[in-house]
C-alpha cells in the first residue's frame, strides 16, 4: 500500500463485530491488519460515563499505532468496535496523519431481533438494552458519511467476511 489507511467499522453489541475480528485473524485479507478496537491501549471504564473520553482517548491511540503500522508493514489497519461518529474521529488531532481520504467508515448492521438473539446466546444478557434514542443519531452519522454499509442479519461469517474483503481490495486501488 503506497499511504496509510484506515478503516473503522462499527457497529452496535451484537452486530458481529468481534466475531469478525476472530474470523479475519485467521483468515488474512492481503494488505491488511485487523484489530479488535477494545483490545487498544486503554481499559474499558466501569463508570458508563466516562465512555465518551475513553473512546476518544482509544481513537487517538488507533489513529496514531495504524499510521505507525501502516508505514511499516505498508499495509491498511482495520479496527472494529463501537468507535466515534465519523465527524468526531476525523476531527481529533492524530486524524491529521492521515490524508482524509484514507480513513474509512463502515457500519454493521443487523436487526435487532437477531442482536437480540446473539447477544444472549454469547451469554451477555446485560449488553441487551432494545432501542435507544442514539441508535437513531448513530445511523444517520454513518450514513452522512458515506460509511459503508454491511448487514449481518441472517448471514454467514464467511459471507459477510467476503463481503468486506471486497471491499478492502476495492480501496487499496
Amino acid at each position: 500500500m503506497d499511504k496509510p489507511k484506515i478503516v473503522f467499522i462499527s457497529g452496535l453489541s451484537g452486530t458481529g463485530k468481534s466475531t469478525l475480528v476472530k474470523y479475519f485473524i485467521e483468515n488474512p485479507v492481503v494488505g491488511w491488519f485487523f484489530y479488535d478496537f477494545d483490545k487498544g491501549k486503554y481499559k474499558i471504564p466501569m463508570d458508563n460515563k466516562k465512555h465518551l473520553a475513553w473512546r476518544k482517548k482509544q481513537t487517538g491511540w488507533w489513529l496514531k499505532t495504524a499510521y505507525q503500522e501502516s508505514i511499516k508493514n505498508k499495509s491498511g489497519i482495520v479496527v472494529l468496535g463501537l468507535s466515534l461518529y465519523p465527524k468526531s474521529t476525523l476531527e481529533l488531532s492524530p486524524a491529521k496523519l492521515f490524508n482524509k481520504k484514507d480513513i474509512y467508515f463502515a457500519l454493521i448492521h443487523c436487526e435487532p431481533d437477531q442482536r437480540r438473539e446473539r447477544i444472549i446466546k454469547r451469554g451477555t444478557p446485560q449488553h441487551w438494552r432494545g432501542y435507544q434514542p442514539w441508535y437513531d443519531e448513530f445511523y444517520e452519522e454513518m450514513k452522512t458519511a458515506g460509511a459503508f454499509r454491511i448487514d449481518t442479519t441472517n448471514r454467514s461469517v464467511k459471507q459477510t467476511a467476503t463481503e468486506i474483503k471486497k471491499w478492502l481490495v476495492g480501496l487499496q486501488k
